[in-house]
């Protein structure tokens, strides 16, 4: 199984439209990518991808074109991509693009933890962002030394 990132171009129903293994039926798709490759995806309910999103998916099987989604998770996935910057810039100031990303994911997980309704608790929720945001960067920093 090969993994492959691609943007994705045109989606359709496949034709039979669905496939059952006996225990769930999932509707079939034809996806198309703008370096030309086409797999079949399955999926339950509707293709859960938009034309113009990058994606990455897992080729099940190359001769009969077929292939699934990898989900990454996002939060992981921006500690990774903030980790490899800091890794380039270490010894430097980490970059505003980085702490952008790190402040983001804080600030959604920190949201969804806690209820806000006031004016007040958004400034609060701002400020623990920021305060999670610089331990860490700090500790990022540390654990690349």
């Amino acid at each position: 199984m090969e993994i492959k990132k691609g943007k994705i171009k045109f989606v359709q129903p496949s034709i039979p439209p669905q496939y059952s293994n006996g225990t769930n039926t999932f509707n079939k798709y034809d996806v198309e990518f703008a370096d030309g490759n086409k797999y079949q995806f399955l999926s339950k309910g509707n293709f859960k991808k938009e034309i113009g999103e990058e994606i990455e998916y897992t080729v099940k099987n190359e001769e009969q074109k077929t292939a699934k989604l990898n989900y990454v998770d996002n939060q992981t996935y921006n500690s990774q991509i903030l980790q490899k910057q800091l890794q380039l810039n270490s010894g430097s100031e980490i970059d505003f693009q980085s702490k952008w990303i790190l402040m983001q994911v804080v600030f959604k997980e920190v949201s969804n933890k806690y209820n806000v309704n006031t004016e007040a608790e958004q400034q609060n929720l701002i400020d623990l962002t920021l305060k999670l945001t610089d331990g860490l960067i700090k500790g990022f920093k540390e654990r690349i030394k």
